[in-house]
């Protein structure tokens, strides 16, 4: 058992390109991690992975005690035995889509059009970015992987759009707020917003089925005890304006959500398809 009761101090895990990474990932990280840090009453400090796999093992291996994972990797963290203590909640959904891009002037008219297109994903575990988009080209009769030459991997969205802006590629993928129905989606407004002077270059192709959101796991070993605290600590913060602020800011998040049982249902869904297994082959080659 991870015994991390009497540490001083802990670490909250993010990838370093999180939030366009740098000074703007320093700017929304520590309001977040002083507000939690109030709320346990002790410090803690941010742990900055190389990638989602590095963030995975930081948390598998209790190098780091609350990380921020993409759905995908926290349902691969709790197969290792990590715990999702809360999902990150947008304009009052817990889950998410994904919109496939082209550039506004691709001759592409349809997701079925793209077979031997260049293909611009974001990291490997992100759903939004990489394992949805890939699974709604494949239901559109589409197999990226003919032709892995046309297929890279540029870490984060801005970059994937930027290259497609640019005509390096002709396919990204970027995150877009979920809705009640289908008619009531607004891609283009949630384009504009994550992807900013690129956005206009851009034209949404296609959309993924609903994601199940991000959230904070804490890692495998704690003492039962200790994870109601972190879990109890984390929902004080939908409490308070100042500190919601703090979430808007780093998560894009209105507020953090224990995970409903239809959520849970989708992440045990997800386990049996064998996305996981997909996404362990993608990180290996």
């Amino acid at each position: 058992m991870l015994d991390v009761t009497n540490e001083s101090s802990w670490t909250f895990g993010v990838v370093s390109i999180f939030r366009g990474g740098g000074a703007s990932l320093t700017a929304a990280l520590s309001p977040f991690l002083r507000a939690l840090s109030e709320t346990l009453n002790r410090c803690v400090t941010a742990h900055f992975a190389d990638d989602y796999r590095d963030l995975l093992r930081a948390v598998l291996s209790g190098e780091t005690t609350l990380a921020w994972m993409p759905p995908l990797l926290h349902m691969h963290a709790a197969r290792g035995g990590a715990t999702l203590l809360a999902l990150c909640e947008r304009n009052g959904e817990l889950s998410y889509r994904s919109a496939l891009l082209v550039h506004k002037d691709s001759p592409y008219q349809s997701l079925a059009e793209l077979q031997g297109a260049r293909f611009a994903f974001g990291d490997p575990h992100s759903a939004a970015g990489h394992v949805f988009p890939r699974q709604a080209l494949r239901n559109a009769g589409v197999d990226p992987d003919i032709d892995r030459d046309r297929v890279a991997y540029l870490g984060s969205p801005e970059a994937c759009a930027r290259a497609v802006a640019e005509r390096l590629f002709d396919v990204c993928a970027c995150y877009i707020a979920d809705a009640e129905s289908p008619e009531e989606l607004d891609p283009e407004r949630d384009i504009r917003l994550h992807l900013k002077d690129d956005a206009a270059s851009l034209r949404v192709l296609g959309i993924t089925e609903p994601i199940p959101c991000d959230g904070i796991v804490a890692a495998p070993g704690i003492a039962e005890g200790v994870l109601i605290e972190l879990r109890n600590s984390l929902l004080v913060l939908n409490a308070s304006m100042r500190w919601k602020a703090t979430l808007r800011r780093l998560f894009e998040s209105t507020a953090l959500r224990p995970a409903s049982e239809r959520v849970r249902r989708s992440l045990r869904e997800w386990s049996d398809s064998g996305l996981l297994d997909e996404m362990r082959e993608s990180t290996a080659e």
